[in-house]
């Protein structure tokens, strides 16, 4: 299976690659895209999320091998400007260092490039384990999903039935 990617704008025009924070998808960057008419914007649903929810299990590296090869693929001279933010943002880094050839610029967003302190301790088990009792009782309340989508993503209103789809 490939991801899901949305394509606008001129094709031989320069290549803006768009990468969304977790628990959002492509759509995110309508916005932006919307007022980059002269550009040819590729906007991918990253594995997990969105309409490319079913490529599954993902990985920081294997997304980035991803987007290495939609711009290989789709991006003229097979280089890219790289939009990243949070999530896409570890992507668009793991990019840089393993395909740093297919990137002319990277603009990066709230990026976690440490690692957290104490990191050991969290093992799948204990992830599963975070996640069981503190999203997965809240993921169908429309509340919560609207106060992470405020206060956690500063998405706007007007996406909120596409971020409730995705969240």
């Amino acid at each position: 299976m490939e991801l899901y990617v949305e394509e606008y704008g001129p094709r031989d025009a320069p290549t803006i690659v768009f990468l969304q924070g977790g628990g959002g998808a492509g759509w995110m960057w309508r916005p932006q895209v919307d007022r980059l008419a002269d550009y040819h914007c590729l906007i991918p649903d990253l594995p997990g999320h969105g309409k490319s929810a079913t490529l599954t299990p993902w990985s920081i590296p294997g997304t980035a091998e991803l987007i290495a090869d939609l711009i290989h693929r789709r991006a003229p001279g097979g280089k890219a400007h790289v939009v990243g933010l949070s999530l896409g943002t570890q992507v668009a880094v793991s990019l840089l260092s393993s395909a740093p050839e297919v990137v002319d610029h990277a603009i990066i967003s709230s990026a976690l490039l440490r690692p957290l302190p104490m990191a050991w301790m969290y093992s799948p088990a204990i992830i599963k384990f975070l996640f069981a009792i503190s999203v997965a009782p809240f993921k169908n309340s429309q509340w919560w999903a609207r106060v992470n989508m405020k206060y956690s993503a500063a998405i706007p209103d007007e996406f909120f039935p596409r971020f409730f789809e995705d969240f």
